[in-house]
């Protein structure tokens, strides 16, 4: 009697888990007006600052997350995540109480309510992944980017940029889409057994030059380049020999593309696709604000503001931004660390990064016996690192501090899973 060699293996969903699963997608990937149409709170961006990226809307939606993280982090015991934003509330109230500009006062509470809903959403993943075993946490971050990769190329072909030549994700701005696909580009390059490897690494390529993030592409560009030089001699012929290949790889598929679908691509190019990448390597276009000129004056602005605020201001964006209008620049420093602690204050910022430091030891440690993973794992956190130093800003968004949360936890992955599972 024969047996066959290969088992089908066959996944059964629980009607507890696909409701889990539907809910779950509705808040990773939905559009940002589902969220709107269903807001309780809103708040509109002052007519003042020139940046309107930071309309807000707070949806009933949102506490199912919320309900979710708190209950999982109950039950397992691990509040730290909510110590935060309690931290923050804490703070608000003091300066309130002390006569101190607060969000209380002016009833803006956007930043708390985003991490907050965005912190939950994490919780929620994370326990999915950890216990149900639906899919592998690599599996669930590829496919993560690749679907926001694919929301990118949607928005090209139907011009929804809100930028001109450039193209967001559903739901992130420009700058974290940019961010989240370097990332990506980098974790796949180090992930050398990978299943469709080349293939991945050419969707997250496009999707970093259709952002039009120019500070992601150079930091990932620079990294790559110490990556290469730092690597133990050991690997440098196979290294030599994959570049080769991924090379010839690209401009295959390059060739194909022009002259399969040479009216796709024109009608990208007419749609701004062209105009997104000839942008990434032009770092003085578009005026002060967005040149790399600008980007040096908006950090000083910020540094004069600190000298004047050591403690910090509130968290609320529009106590940040009529300091910067007095200092004679129209949007926020171009530099996460710098904005958030003049948001939040040294105090708060110095307690993310002792969990952020935190995290990176205890990751480097569980790798300390391979040098090749714990090289790959410090340039992921360097990458992390570099991006907060040098751009970013304000955020009112749920799924950037998800996104944030995410690369993090990524970047401390065990980098002996090499296979990617569809």
């Amino acid at each position: 009697m024969k047996t066959s060699s290969k088992t089908k293996v066959i996944i059964r969903f629980s009607l507890q888990q696909v409701l889990m699963i539907t809910l779950l997608l509705i808040f990773l990937f939905g559009p940002d007006d589902l969220f709107k149409a269903t807001s309780i709170y809103l708040s509109s961006t002052p007519r003042n600052i020139a940046y309107k990226w930071l309309n807000y809307s707070f949806s009933y939606l949102y506490f199912i997350p919320i309900c979710f993280g708190v209950l999982i982090s109950l039950v397992q015991n691990n509040v730290v995540v909510f110590l935060f934003p309690v931290l923050l509330l804490l703070r608000s109230f003091f300066r309130y109480i002390c006569g101190y500009e607060s969000i209380i006062q002016e009833g803006t509470y956007e930043i708390v309510l985003a991490i907050v809903v965005g912190a939950c959403l994490f919780v929620w993943v994370q326990y999915m992944i950890s216990t149900e075993k639906l899919v592998s946490q690599q599996s669930f971050f590829i496919w993560y980017v690749l679907l926001h990769v694919v929301s990118q190329l949607v928005s090209t072909a139907y011009s929804l940029s809100r930028l001109t030549g450039r193209f967001n994700a559903i739901n992130l701005d420009v700058e974290c889409t940019g961010m989240l696909c370097g990332f990506a580009f980098l974790y796949i390059f180090f992930m050398r057994q990978i299943k469709y490897r080349y293939l991945l690494l050419l969707v997250f390529a496009i999707g970093e030059l259709l952002s039009g993030a120019r500070i992601p592409l150079v930091i990932a560009f620079t990294l790559l380049i110490a990556y290469i030089i730092i690597l133990p001699k050991q690997y440098d012929a196979n290294l030599k020999k994959e570049h080769a290949v991924f090379g010839i790889f690209m401009i295959i598929v390059a060739i194909v593309l022009l002259t399969l679908t040479p009216d796709l691509i024109d009608y990208l190019v007419g749609k701004g696709m062209f105009s997104s990448m000839t942008r990434i390597v032009d770092f003085t276009s578009n005026g002060d604000t967005s040149s790399s000129i600008g980007r040096i004056k908006s950090i000083f602005a910020g540094i004069d503001i600190l000298k004047e605020n050591p403690l910090g201001l509130d968290c609320g964006f529009i106590f940040l931004q009529r300091r910067m209008n007095r200092h004679g620049y129209p949007t926020f420093p171009h530099s996460l660390i710098l904005t958030y602690y003049l948001l939040i204050g040294p105090f708060c910022l110095f307690f993310v990064l002792y969990l952020f430091i935190k995290k990176v030891r205890n990751s480097l440690q569980t790798l300390m016996y391979n040098t090749d993973a714990k090289l790959s794992s410090s340039i992921l956190f360097g990458y992390l690192a570099l991006f907060s130093i040098f751009t970013g800003g304000p955020v009112v968004n749920y799924k950037v501090i998800f996104t944030y949360l995410l690369l993090v936890s990524v970047a401390s992955l065990n980098f002996s899973e090499q296979l990617f599972e569809v």
